[in-house]
Formats: C-alpha cells, structure tokens, sequence
C-alpha cells in the first residue's frame, strides 16, 4: 500500500529564508476510520468477536489513563510507548524563590512508535494523488436545431 500526497505551496515565515516561496508534500487521508470498523477488521484476524474487541480497546484506554495518571510509562509492545511530559517555566531559585506546581503550564502524553509502526513508516511508499478535472458544459444562450 501506499500513501497519496498533495503538494501544497508556502511563504517561509521565519529563518533564513523567511519571505520565500517553497512547495512542501502533505499526506493525504482516506478519511477517520471509527472504532467499529477498527473492531470489526481485528475482529477479522482473530477469535473474538467486535464487541469482544471493544471491549478490549475500552479496557485498554482505562488501563493507560490509569497507568499514567499513577506516574507510568506504559508499553504496547510492537505498537509502542505512552508516557507522560510536563512544559514548565524556569525560574531561577534563591532564598525567597523556589519552583513550585504553579510554574507547569501543561501536562502531555508523548507516544513513541514501537518496532511494527516504525518498520511501517520506514517501508511506506509515497505516491502523488492525480487531480480529477471536471469539464463542466458552458451554457450556450443560442437556439440549437435537433
């Protein structure tokens, strides 16, 4: 399988090269694929049935939610590594000043890809979508003879 891309045209806002004009690949997706039909192709490839399989997925989420929330890095396996991090504004301490919980602005969840997902980007083929023209009739105000 392969991955379609579109090119799209930019201004380089910063750097070096800031006020250029540069052509830049964006992937294209097929669409959201909801979690039934996720359910229903594992369910394909295996003895469960889709609801088993939800239910796995649910349990699965509460279970990594969970596990960070309690200060865990949680690993997936072939599918990868969730863990937490924290963006935070420095200060520097004295006496008077020390860091405290206030200075944390956000709190994220980093996913690092595991040995499958990578090998799957590392193998990726890249093919460029073809525009569809559509020739649209111009209307004619003149009388045409059958």
């Amino acid at each position: 399988m392969a991955l379609t891309f579109r090119t799209v045209t930019r201004k380089v806002l910063a750097g070096t090269e800031a006020g250029k004009t540069k052509t830049y690949a964006m992937a294209l997706s097929k669409g959201l694929m909801p979690l039934s039909e996720v359910c229903e192709l594992v369910s394909s490839r295996s003895s469960f049935s889709p609801s088993d399989v939800r239910g796995i997925l649910e349990g699965m989420a509460w279970a990594v939610s969970f596990l960070l929330r309690s200060g865990h890095a949680v690993q997936l396996g072939d599918l990868g590594c969730f863990r937490t991090s924290i963006s935070t504004d420095g200060v520097e301490e004295t006496d008077n000043v020390k860091f405290d919980a206030t200075l944390i602005r956000q709190a994220r969840i980093l996913f690092t890809p595991g040995t499958m997902l990578r090998e799957t980007m590392r193998n990726m083929e890249f093919v460029p979508v073809t525009p569809v023209v559509i020739e649209v009739p111009i209307p004619c105000d003149k009388e045409h003879v059958a």
